[in-house]
Protein backbone atom coordinates (compact mmCIF):
# COMPACT_ATOMS: atom_id res chain seq x y z
CA UNK A 1 0.00 0.00 0.00
CA UNK A 2 1.24 3.48 -0.84
CA UNK A 3 0.02 7.00 -1.47
CA UNK A 4 0.24 9.08 -4.63
CA UNK A 5 -0.25 12.84 -4.62
CA UNK A 6 -0.95 14.62 -7.90
CA UNK A 7 -0.41 18.35 -8.26
CA UNK A 8 -1.41 20.00 -11.52
CA UNK A 9 -1.23 23.33 -13.21
CA UNK A 10 -4.83 24.30 -13.94
CA UNK A 11 -6.15 22.61 -17.06
CA UNK A 12 -3.82 19.59 -17.10
CA UNK A 13 -6.60 17.02 -16.67
CA UNK A 14 -5.20 16.12 -13.28
CA UNK A 15 -8.45 14.70 -11.92
CA UNK A 16 -8.94 12.50 -14.99
CA UNK A 17 -5.36 11.22 -14.76
CA UNK A 18 -5.79 10.59 -11.04
CA UNK A 19 -9.06 8.73 -11.68
CA UNK A 20 -7.41 6.46 -14.23
CA UNK A 21 -4.50 5.75 -11.89
CA UNK A 22 -6.81 4.99 -8.96
CA UNK A 23 -9.01 2.68 -11.04
CA UNK A 24 -6.04 0.78 -12.46
CA UNK A 25 -4.44 0.29 -9.04
CA UNK A 26 -7.75 -0.36 -7.28
CA UNK A 27 -7.05 2.46 -4.84
CA UNK A 28 -9.47 5.10 -3.58
CA UNK A 29 -9.45 8.49 -5.28
CA UNK A 30 -9.35 11.48 -2.92
CA UNK A 31 -10.48 14.48 -4.93
CA UNK A 32 -12.35 17.70 -4.14
CA UNK A 33 -15.61 15.85 -3.54
CA UNK A 34 -14.11 13.45 -0.99
CA UNK A 35 -12.21 16.21 0.83
CA UNK A 36 -15.34 18.37 1.02
CA UNK A 37 -17.24 15.46 2.56
CA UNK A 38 -14.53 14.97 5.16
CA UNK A 39 -14.44 18.68 5.99
CA UNK A 40 -18.22 18.81 6.40
CA UNK A 41 -17.99 15.74 8.65
CA UNK A 42 -15.60 17.71 10.87
CA UNK A 43 -18.20 20.38 11.53
CA UNK A 44 -17.92 22.94 8.72
CA UNK A 45 -21.27 23.95 7.28
CA UNK A 46 -21.89 22.39 3.85
CA UNK A 47 -22.66 25.77 2.29
CA UNK A 48 -19.27 27.07 3.46
CA UNK A 49 -17.34 24.36 1.64
CA UNK A 50 -19.48 24.25 -1.48
CA UNK A 51 -16.80 26.07 -3.46
CA UNK A 52 -13.65 25.07 -1.60
CA UNK A 53 -10.45 25.09 -3.58
CA UNK A 54 -6.80 26.01 -3.15
CA UNK A 55 -7.08 29.77 -2.78
CA UNK A 56 -5.27 32.72 -1.30
CA UNK A 57 -6.43 34.52 1.89
CA UNK A 58 -8.59 36.91 -0.11
CA UNK A 59 -10.77 34.02 -1.23
CA UNK A 60 -10.98 32.70 2.33
CA UNK A 61 -12.15 36.08 3.56
CA UNK A 62 -14.84 36.17 0.90
CA UNK A 63 -16.24 32.73 1.72
CA UNK A 64 -15.11 32.11 5.30
CA UNK A 65 -15.26 35.57 6.89
CA UNK A 66 -11.66 36.02 8.00
CA UNK A 67 -11.09 32.34 8.87
CA UNK A 68 -8.35 31.31 6.43
CA UNK A 69 -6.15 29.78 9.14
CA UNK A 70 -9.03 27.67 10.43
CA UNK A 71 -9.72 26.42 6.94
CA UNK A 72 -6.08 25.50 6.33
CA UNK A 73 -5.93 23.47 9.55
CA UNK A 74 -9.21 21.68 8.80
CA UNK A 75 -8.08 20.97 5.24
CA UNK A 76 -4.80 19.55 6.54
CA UNK A 77 -6.73 17.35 8.92
CA UNK A 78 -8.91 16.09 6.07
CA UNK A 79 -5.85 15.22 3.96
CA UNK A 80 -4.23 13.30 6.83
CA UNK A 81 -7.51 11.53 7.56
CA UNK A 82 -7.74 10.40 3.94
CA UNK A 83 -4.08 9.33 3.90
CA UNK A 84 -4.54 7.17 7.00
CA UNK A 85 -6.11 4.49 4.80
CA UNK A 86 -2.54 3.74 3.71
CA UNK A 87 -3.27 3.77 -0.02
CA UNK A 88 -4.93 6.17 -2.39
CA UNK A 89 -4.49 8.89 -4.98
CA UNK A 90 -4.82 12.39 -3.52
CA UNK A 91 -5.36 15.36 -5.81
CA UNK A 92 -3.87 18.72 -4.79
CA UNK A 93 -4.64 20.72 -1.64
CA UNK A 94 -1.08 20.77 -0.37
CA UNK A 95 -0.90 16.98 -0.07
CA UNK A 96 2.58 16.97 -1.63
CA UNK A 97 3.74 19.11 1.29
CA UNK A 98 1.74 17.48 4.08
CA UNK A 99 2.98 14.00 3.16
CA UNK A 100 6.50 15.03 2.16
CA UNK A 101 8.15 13.29 5.12
CA UNK A 102 6.44 9.95 4.55
CA UNK A 103 8.46 7.53 2.42
CA UNK A 104 5.30 5.74 1.33
CA UNK A 105 4.03 8.84 -0.50
CA UNK A 106 4.97 9.36 -4.16
CA UNK A 107 4.55 12.91 -5.42
CA UNK A 108 3.68 13.75 -9.02
CA UNK A 109 3.60 17.16 -10.72
CA UNK A 110 1.69 17.65 -13.98
CA UNK A 111 2.66 20.53 -16.22
CA UNK A 112 1.77 21.84 -19.66
CA UNK A 113 2.26 25.13 -21.47
CA UNK A 114 -0.20 27.93 -20.86
CA UNK A 115 -1.11 28.09 -24.56
CA UNK A 116 -1.94 24.39 -24.83
CA UNK A 117 -4.00 24.48 -21.65
CA UNK A 118 -5.88 27.57 -22.79
CA UNK A 119 -6.62 26.07 -26.20
CA UNK A 120 -7.91 22.86 -24.64
CA UNK A 121 -10.07 24.75 -22.13
CA UNK A 122 -11.51 26.94 -24.88
CA UNK A 123 -12.40 23.86 -26.95
CA UNK A 124 -14.07 22.07 -24.05
CA UNK A 125 -16.00 25.02 -22.69
CA UNK A 126 -16.63 27.20 -25.73
CA UNK A 127 -14.85 30.00 -23.89
CA UNK A 128 -13.02 32.73 -25.72
CA UNK A 129 -9.33 31.69 -25.95
CA UNK A 130 -8.11 34.87 -24.31
CA UNK A 131 -10.64 34.50 -21.49
CA UNK A 132 -9.48 30.90 -21.04
CA UNK A 133 -5.89 32.11 -20.80
CA UNK A 134 -6.82 34.70 -18.15
CA UNK A 135 -8.71 32.07 -16.14
CA UNK A 136 -5.76 29.68 -16.25
CA UNK A 137 -3.38 32.39 -15.07
CA UNK A 138 -5.71 33.32 -12.22
CA UNK A 139 -6.22 29.73 -11.09
CA UNK A 140 -2.48 29.03 -11.18
CA UNK A 141 -1.84 32.18 -9.13
CA UNK A 142 -4.52 31.11 -6.65
CA UNK A 143 -3.02 27.67 -6.16
CA UNK A 144 0.50 29.00 -5.89
CA UNK A 145 -0.76 31.63 -3.45
CA UNK A 146 -2.40 29.00 -1.27
CA UNK A 147 0.88 27.14 -0.84
CA UNK A 148 2.78 30.37 -0.22
CA UNK A 149 0.23 31.42 2.41
CA UNK A 150 -0.08 28.05 4.13
CA UNK A 151 3.43 26.61 3.91
CA UNK A 152 5.77 29.31 2.57
CA UNK A 153 6.82 27.15 -0.36
CA UNK A 154 6.96 27.50 -4.15
CA UNK A 155 4.77 24.84 -5.76
CA UNK A 156 7.17 24.70 -8.73
CA UNK A 157 10.07 23.66 -6.50
CA UNK A 158 11.19 20.36 -8.13
CA UNK A 159 12.43 19.00 -4.80
CA UNK A 160 8.78 18.56 -3.74
CA UNK A 161 8.14 15.95 -6.42
CA UNK A 162 9.36 12.48 -7.32
CA UNK A 163 8.03 12.63 -10.88
CA UNK A 164 7.35 15.65 -13.10
CA UNK A 165 5.34 14.97 -16.26
CA UNK A 166 5.18 17.47 -19.11
CA UNK A 167 1.96 16.74 -20.99
CA UNK A 168 3.17 18.30 -24.22
CA UNK A 169 4.56 14.90 -25.22
CA UNK A 170 2.35 12.56 -23.16
CA UNK A 171 -1.42 12.36 -23.35
CA UNK A 172 -3.73 11.47 -20.44
CA UNK A 173 -3.48 7.72 -21.08
CA UNK A 174 0.32 7.69 -21.33
CA UNK A 175 0.73 9.91 -18.26
CA UNK A 176 -1.58 7.65 -16.25
CA UNK A 177 0.32 4.54 -17.29
CA UNK A 178 3.62 6.15 -16.34
CA UNK A 179 2.36 6.94 -12.84
CA UNK A 180 0.94 3.42 -12.43
CA UNK A 181 4.29 1.91 -13.43
CA UNK A 182 6.06 4.08 -10.86
CA UNK A 183 3.52 3.15 -8.17
CA UNK A 184 4.15 -0.55 -8.79
CA UNK A 185 7.90 -0.25 -8.43
CA UNK A 186 9.30 -2.55 -5.76
CA UNK A 187 11.37 0.30 -4.37
CA UNK A 188 8.26 2.31 -3.44
CA UNK A 189 7.68 1.64 0.23
CA UNK A 190 4.36 0.69 1.73
CA UNK A 191 2.91 2.82 4.50
CA UNK A 192 4.06 1.23 7.72
CA UNK A 193 1.94 1.00 10.85
CA UNK A 194 4.14 3.70 12.36
CA UNK A 195 3.50 6.03 9.43
CA UNK A 196 -0.25 5.49 9.67
CA UNK A 197 -0.19 6.17 13.40
CA UNK A 198 1.80 9.34 12.78
CA UNK A 199 -0.81 10.50 10.26
CA UNK A 200 -3.56 9.80 12.78
CA UNK A 201 -1.81 11.94 15.40
CA UNK A 202 -1.21 14.73 12.88
CA UNK A 203 -4.85 14.64 11.85
CA UNK A 204 -5.97 15.08 15.46
CA UNK A 205 -3.41 17.83 16.10
CA UNK A 206 -4.64 19.81 13.08
CA UNK A 207 -8.25 19.53 14.23
CA UNK A 208 -7.21 20.74 17.68
CA UNK A 209 -5.42 23.75 16.21
CA UNK A 210 -8.44 24.57 14.07
CA UNK A 211 -10.73 24.39 17.10
CA UNK A 212 -8.46 26.71 19.10
CA UNK A 213 -8.34 29.26 16.28
CA UNK A 214 -12.10 29.02 15.84
CA UNK A 215 -12.49 29.92 19.52
CA UNK A 216 -10.09 32.87 19.14
CA UNK A 217 -7.30 31.14 21.06
CA UNK A 218 -3.87 31.61 19.50
CA UNK A 219 -2.17 28.17 19.29
CA UNK A 220 1.17 29.82 18.50
CA UNK A 221 1.83 30.12 22.25
CA UNK A 222 0.86 26.52 22.98
CA UNK A 223 2.68 23.23 22.55
CA UNK A 224 0.26 20.52 21.45
CA UNK A 225 1.44 16.92 21.67
CA UNK A 226 -0.44 13.74 20.82
CA UNK A 227 1.67 10.98 22.41
CA UNK A 228 -0.90 8.32 21.56
CA UNK A 229 -4.37 8.00 20.13
CA UNK A 230 -6.87 10.14 22.03
CA UNK A 231 -4.33 11.56 24.51
CA UNK A 232 -3.30 15.20 24.29
CA UNK A 233 -0.69 17.14 26.25
CA UNK A 234 -0.79 20.92 26.38
CA UNK A 235 1.97 23.29 27.47
CA UNK A 236 2.77 26.94 26.96
CA UNK A 237 1.74 30.30 28.33
CA UNK A 238 -1.42 32.40 28.48
CA UNK A 239 -2.13 35.75 30.13
CA UNK A 240 -4.90 34.63 32.51
CA UNK A 241 -6.49 31.61 34.10
CA UNK A 242 -9.68 32.00 32.08
CA UNK A 243 -7.79 31.57 28.80
CA UNK A 244 -6.02 28.53 30.20
CA UNK A 245 -9.36 26.89 30.96
CA UNK A 246 -10.78 27.93 27.60
CA UNK A 247 -7.87 26.21 25.86
CA UNK A 248 -8.35 22.99 27.81
CA UNK A 249 -12.11 23.04 27.20
CA UNK A 250 -11.58 23.62 23.47
CA UNK A 251 -9.29 20.60 23.19
CA UNK A 252 -11.66 18.40 25.16
CA UNK A 253 -14.45 19.34 22.73
CA UNK A 254 -12.58 17.92 19.73
CA UNK A 255 -13.90 14.56 18.58
CA UNK A 256 -11.43 11.77 19.29
CA UNK A 257 -9.85 13.42 22.34
CA UNK A 258 -10.39 11.30 25.44
CA UNK A 259 -7.75 12.67 27.80
CA UNK A 260 -6.15 16.11 28.19
CA UNK A 261 -3.24 16.96 30.47
CA UNK A 262 -2.27 20.61 30.82
CA UNK A 263 0.93 22.35 31.85
CA UNK A 264 -0.15 25.75 30.54
CA UNK A 265 1.24 28.54 32.72
CA UNK A 266 -0.33 31.92 33.42
CA UNK A 267 2.29 34.63 32.95
CA UNK A 268 0.13 37.56 34.02
CA UNK A 269 -2.85 37.73 36.32
CA UNK A 270 -3.37 34.41 38.01
CA UNK A 271 -6.08 32.45 39.75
Amino acid sequence: MALITITESYGCNGVEIARRVAETLGWPLVDDVVLRERIVAQGFAAEEVERLDEKTPGFFELFFRTRPHVFVRVLESAVYEAARAGEGVIVGHGSQVLLQEFDCAFHVRLFDSENRRAEALARRSGMDPEAARRLIRQRDRDRAGFLKFAYRIDWDDPSLYDLVIHLHKLDVKAASELIVTAARAESLKECSLGALEAMEKLELEKRIRAELIERRIDPAHLLIEVPEKGRVRLAGVVTNAEDRQRAVDAVRAVAGVREVSSRIEVVRGGD
